[in-house]
């Protein structure tokens, strides 16, 4: 054991100076303290892995995470999907539409992987919509069953094109690449889709590799985008594996969606506490029990929630450490957020019942 460590869990690195034949040789080294995997846990993520090796793997398995994609152009892919599969994850292929050249051997490719790909993800350019269907007709002459998604690398430009060409008849699930406005561009793509006659069609968001900041809020930023990007139905955003593992070690963000994993554990989402500009807090439940996690967007804000006589109140930090359970002023607990996510977990009382209203009132707006 590393002398003085921090028992509490989070992300550390630790510096070693080792005495090789009378000279100091000192190393930095990454580590986490997380809750251990369980198999009933899971992180309602994805991930993008372009090398999908057997320290990622171990990585992810570690948070656990499950459901992967990878590239068709990645070296040897067939081995890559065979040996991911065969280690219980959920693998999905993705092509860019525009660099299929032969439709025939995406077919043969297709019969060749067979079951053990549990999804397709197909990329489409803006221009060239009738791209689509003969990829979706290939996959499926080629005896693949599994779901094919969609990503609309150019945003919002053309939807109406793409929908008119069988967007939605080919596709089980689109998914948007995030920007500044994900959240609106959201909204107005779910309004296109409504529009062309397709309600509740699973739509979600796609991150791409996080910025690297220097002042160490990069982890932080991923899990806001992972908790706010969750939808009903089980739908997960996705994120690039470099949020999770790299090549000397563990990402920034590990310990937060190992966190993220385990408080969630069992609990679906449920919908938004409208909270204003200053803080968002998203609510997770199972039967009458409830889950908050909550953070501010900019600077520390202070946010009362009408809890009533909610019972176990508890609070984990966004490592899920303990902390002290939030103040009580009449029938509202008191939460003191920063940019960190935290997490407030109770029973029963209107919190839920509030929450469905606000989402009601909502929908009626936007009717």
């Amino acid at each position: 054991p590393l002398e003085g460590a921090p028992k509490e869990k989070g992300r550390y690195t630790a510096h070693v100076t080792l005495d090789v034949n009378g000279s100091a040789v000192t190393h930095d080294v990454v580590y986490c303290r997380i809750d251990r995997p369980g198999d009933e846990a899971r992180a309602p993520v994805r991930t993008t892995v372009n090398a999908p090796g057997p320290a990622v793997l171990h990585a992810l398995r570690g948070i656990p995470l499950r459901e992967i994609t990878v590239p068709i152009t990645g070296m040897d892919v067939a081995s890559l999907v065979e040996s991911a599969s065969a280690e219980g994850f959920s693998v999905t292929v993705a092509l860019d539409a525009a660099a299929v050249s032969d439709i025939p051997s995406l077919a043969q490719f297709a019969t060749r992987l067979g079951d053990r790909v549990a999804g397709w993800r197909v990329s489409i350019p803006e221009i060239g919509v009738e791209t689509l269907e003969p990829l979706a007709a290939a996959l499926r002459d080629g005896g693949s069953r599994s779901q094919l998604e969609v990503v609309l690398n150019s945003g919002l430009a053309n939807i109406e094109a793409h929908l008119a060409a069988g967007l939605a008849r080919s596709a089980f699930k689109v998914l948007l690449p995030a920007s500044a406005n994900a959240r609106s561009e959201l909204t107005a793509l779910r309004a296109a889709f409504e529009k062309a006659g397709y309600e509740g069609f699973r739509l979600q968001t796609i991150f791409g590799a996080p910025d690297k900041n220097d002042d160490g809020s990069n982890h932080w930023s991923v899990a806001r985008e992972v908790l706010g990007s969750q939808a009903p139905g089980g739908l997960s955003p996705e994120i690039d594996v470099t949020s999770i593992y790299v090549t000397r070690g563990f990402g920034e963000s590990y310990t937060m969606l190992n966190a993220i994993a385990h408080r969630l554990n069992g609990h679906t989402y449920f919908d938004e506490l409208p909270l204003g500009p200053r803080a968002r807090a998203v609510v997770f439940r199972q039967n009458g029990s409830w889950i908050i996690a909550a953070w501010s967007t900019a600077q520390p804000a202070v946010q009362m929630l009408p809890v009533g006589e909610a019972t176990g109140i508890a609070a984990t930090d966004a490592n899920n450490n303990a902390i002290l359970a939030p103040e009580m002023e009449g029938i509202s607990i008191k939460l003191a957020l920063t940019t960190a996510p935290m997490y407030v977990s109770g029973n029963g009382g209107p919190l839920l019942s509030t929450v469905a209203r606000a989402s009601a009132r909502k929908e009626a707006e936007a009717f």
